[in-house]
């Protein structure tokens, strides 16, 4: 059923009267809404934390490819010193969903940004709780994640992406953000247009096809977006499961104090 255009407009006008960059909406693979609303030209805009979801889906790419055989491979198998103590009981699903129990601030800036290496950083970090017991949400973790991939699949994670995510889809205008080893972060730092970001969710909702062939198996759409943990029944492999009635707002104050840091972070 097609969306009144009374709808659409109110939309629009929310979103620029809660200051937001960019809307796009689509219905159906068809674009309604594709506007810059911050005076700006049309450019890629740090995702943050929809980094993780990206994430999610070249993992889902690795496995449909064959480098990584599900979400439950230990990550023993990929870095071997971890298969000594309680670290071998870690496995890939529990990264995917901040129940793998590695120590972890709740910022990021006391530790994670410091660090010259953000996946050694993740790898020589200790564990507070057994693998699989607690949910924490955790962007050491989540770092570790591009580390896996790179060791899986013998490329960087951003290198990967616009072989096998980006390119198939025809984006082309984007960055990600490099640790000063040159691991991308996993816990935010991706940048993209906002249409290209909407490409990525109707590859999702189409189960990962793409013109109606296969990127990502549809087997693993649906597994990283349904409760991946009974730990918290919201959490997906790296994608949230809110409900569409949640409200977030973001203040003047987040705002400008994400701008005073000077640098992309993820809470």
């Amino acid at each position: 059923m097609p969306i009144p255009q009374a709808r659409l407009d109110a939309l629009v006008q929310e979103a620029r009267d809660t200051h937001s960059s960019a809307l796009i909406v689509m219905q159906d693979g068809r674009v309604l809404i594709d506007e810059i609303l911050d005076g700006g030209r049309d450019r890629p805009i740090e995702t943050m934390s929809v980094t993780k979801a990206v994430l999610s889906l070249l993992v889902g790419r690795a496995v449909t490819l064959g480098h990584l055989p599900g979400a439950d491979v230990p990550i023993s198998d990929l870095y071997p010193e971890w298969k000594q103590g309680r670290k071998r009981g870690v496995t890939l699903r529990h990264l995917m969903t901040h129940t793998s129990g590695l120590q972890n601030m709740p910022g990021t800036m006391p530790e994670i940004y410091p660090s010259p290496d953000f996946v050694q950083l993740a790898l020589c970090a200790e564990l507070e709780q057994a693998p699989g017991t607690h949910f924490a949400y955790n962007n050491k973790a989540a770092n570790l994640i591009c580390g896996v991939l790179e060791q899986a699949t013998g490329q960087k994670a951003d290198d990967f992406a616009r072989a096998e995510l980006f390119g198939p889809l025809g984006i082309e205008n984007w960055s990600w953000v490099r640790d000063r080893a040159g691991n991308p972060h996993g816990m935010a730092g991706l940048s993209l247009r906002p249409r290209d970001l909407a490409r990525l969710g109707q590859l999702a909702l189409d189960g990962g096809e793409v013109d109606g062939a296969p990127l990502i198996s549809r087997g693993w759409i649906e597994e990283s977006t349904r409760p991946a943990t009974p730990l918290d029944n919201e959490m997906g492999l790296l994608w949230w499961m809110l409900f569409a009635w949640r409200r977030y707002t973001i203040t003047e104050t987040q705002v400008r104090n994400v701008a005073e840091l000077g640098e992309p972070h993820s809470s």
